[in-house]
């Protein structure tokens, strides 16, 4: 196994070489989970195909390419205010098979023996014919056959 660069502006990427922060100057596209040159607009605004910077809806904290498209959430001062990205938007909770990633503020799949979880370690139930093992680690239980 081998070290690799992360692409063009990537700080951080995942095996799948998919960017999960990007460098200074540079604005994580969400369409292909790869980083971009930002452009002269704010933090909370977008690039429109008329090169004019307009305001991200208030339910996003940056976006792209359209107003209600998020990139990223806003911060909430109370976690049951907080908000999770998840397909392109801000929700409240999130789907079941995800959990909310407290970190990253997104929704992130959960391991794909559990049903729903409360992180990717720890199945709260399990799919069909699986059956939730937390006799050794009860903040880690897993679904087994």
């Amino acid at each position: 196994m081998q070290c690799q660069s992360c692409t063009a502006g990537c700080l951080i990427c995942l095996l799948d070489n998919s960017c999960f922060i990007c460098a200074n100057n540079y604005v994580l596209d969400y369409n292909t989970h790869l980083c971009r040159l930002a452009s002269n607009c704010s933090s909370n605004q977008y690039l429109d195909i008329s090169s004019s910077c307009l305001n991200c809806s208030a339910n996003c904290r940056t976006c792209l390419n359209q107003s209600t498209l998020c990139t990223s959430c806003p911060l909430s001062t109370s976690t049951s205010g907080q908000t999770y990205l998840y397909s392109g938007s801000c929700v409240n909770s999130c789907p079941t098979g995800f959990f909310a990633h407290r970190y990253s503020l997104t929704c992130r799949l959960c391991n794909p023996l559990c049903s729903s979880c409360s992180n990717f370690d720890n199945c709260l139930t399990c799919k069909a014919n699986y059956f939730i093992l937390n006799f050794y680690s009860p903040q880690n239980a897993l679904c087994v056959a």
